[in-house]
């Protein structure tokens, strides 16, 4: 977990979300009225939650039409239907220093990372479930609304989450592969429902998973089933009520579940076995197969032809056009060890190609 930024490190951000702006001064102003009363009803806090995503798309709306004051003198507004094109081009100057890519991955992707969204493309694994109608709606909403500053955003790896809008225990997730493992870039997804939260875990549900034919590690299967302590499905330390949280959830899948050598993730096996390091890399061999087609090659075709996970949509493109560059350098080094690859690498290459020039 290195190479996740702290929370002290977001105050540096180029866009949004500090004292200055009025989205954040509204969201804010929610917390404190909503801490009033912890049994504030439903309606109230749904109707506050429409208010604060309508007001996130007003602020959308003024950045593209640039009338949004910087907010300080030294710090510039980033149009952000422009910042693809013009900074994270396919085409453009590489950076010269990982300092900048750093910058440049969180001044784009950083204001995006926690966003409220109408529905969900294709429908939620839990849409049919209904709602616990004890759940304190109101915490819930604070601690979402905290998400927007508290989620990593960094080229190595980033958490990205959407919520309905009409139901808060209905979250989509998206995590980039942490640098230097198989899933180095890619897009993995993840469905999860708070029907008890935070008494009890969420449920999750991996959806990147080559349709159920795909189990990416020891802990993620083909049926969707994540295997992690924190929700009850791993050994380990469980769930602590009304202390554990779904942050720490993501976390633990970005940092315990996609690392370097997922090998090891089975019980049992263990680096200092004979041939450990051989089997490891076989099975690292395999997985990066997977990475680069179903979550490198399958999410850049559905970005193109915007047919599924169209809430994601500006995430994927920022990240892979940000990413390019190390994307084909990576692709290049994979091939190396796993000629299988050329094809789908091309395929890669063609996309990006064609998100570069958005033809």
């Amino acid at each position: 977990m290195n190479n996740i930024e702290s929370n002290t490190s977001r105050k540096n951000e180029i866009i949004d979300l500090t004292a200055a702006s009025p989205v954040k001064q509204q969201a804010q102003q929610m917390v404190i009225d909503l801490s009033l009363d912890d049994d504030v009803g439903d309606d109230y806090t749904r109707n506050m939650m429409q208010n604060f995503a309508g007001s996130r798309r007003k602020r959308k709306r003024q950045m593209e039409s640039k009338t949004v004051n910087p907010i300080s003198s030294n710090v510039e507004v980033i149009d952000l239907e422009a910042l693809p094109a013009a900074t994270c081009s396919v085409s453009a100057q590489p950076v010269t220093t990982e300092q900048d890519e750093e910058t440049l991955y969180k001044q784009a992707l950083g204001p995006i990372r926690m966003e409220f969204v109408p529905e969900f493309n294709p429908k939620h694994k839990f849409a049919e479930t209904l709602q616990n109608p004890t759940m304190k709606t109101t915490k819930l909403y604070q601690e979402l609304l905290e998400y927007q500053l508290s989620l990593p955003v960094h080229p190595s790896s980033s958490i990205f989450v959407r919520v309905q809008e009409s139901r808060l225990d209905l979250i989509r997730v998206a995590i980039t592969g942490p640098e230097g493992s198989p899933y180095e870039n890619g897009v993995f997804l993840f469905d999860c429902f708070l029907q008890d939260y935070p008494t009890r875990p969420p449920r999750v549900q991996f959806l990147t998973t080559g349709g159920g034919t795909i189990r990416f590690n020891p802990n993620l299967y083909n049926c969707g089933k994540v295997c992690l302590s924190l929700l009850g499905t791993w050994s380990g330390p469980g769930w602590e009520p009304n202390k554990s949280t779904l942050l720490q959830v993501l976390i633990s899948i970005q940092a315990m579940v996609l690392v370097k050598d997922p090998y090891f993730n089975e019980p049992g096996f263990h680096p200092n076995q004979h041939n450990a390091a051989e089997k490891s890399e076989q099975y690292n061999r395999q997985i990066r197969s997977y990475t680069t087609t179903y979550a490198l090659r399958d999410m850049l075709k559905h970005l193109i032809s915007s047919d599924l996970y169209s809430e994601f949509a500006p995430v994927l493109h920022l990240h892979f056009r940000c990413r390019a560059k190390r994307i084909e350098h990576q692709l290049q080094e994979w091939v190396t060890k796993n000629s299988n690859l050329e094809k789908t690498v091309q395929e890669i290459q063609t996309l990006l190609e064609k998100l570069g020039t958005g033809s």
